[in-house]
């Protein structure tokens, strides 16, 4: 075998391999939870607006968290006449988890009804 081969052989092992086990790792962060792994047992429902910055920073914290919701887009005129007809009002970001509300982002009392 010519020596250039075995040089080529030897530098592409050593490559290979950290980049596997990065990317092994990669696919094992984003893979998605089993039910029994769940942030949240409850059901969880976010009333939300693209443009309203603390509904983006809501969802980003319950995604890194890995509570599993379903989204509900204020804007829209059935989720607004729901909402009236619930809360009173159209402020959003507003979240239901099971029973219970939660007004803005209140990360304590979401982890506090996600137990």
């Amino acid at each position: 075998m010519p020596e250039s081969l075995d040089r080529t052989d030897v530098s592409t092992r050593r490559i290979t391999l950290p980049l596997i086990a990065a990317m092994a790792a990669a696919v094992l962060l984003i893979l998605p939870m089993g039910a029994a792994q769940a942030a949240c047992s409850k059901r969880v429902y976010v009333y939300s607006a693209d443009w309203c910055g603390t509904c983006r920073r809501l969802r980003s914290y319950l995604d890194l968290n890995r509570i599993r919701y379903t989204l509900l887009d204020a804007d829209n005129p059935r989720v607004k006449a729901d909402m009236q007809r619930r809360f009173g009002n159209l402020a959003v970001p507003r979240t239901l988890i099971g029973r219970s509300v939660v007004s803005g982002l209140d990360t304590a009392k979401i982890q506090k009804l996600c137990r």
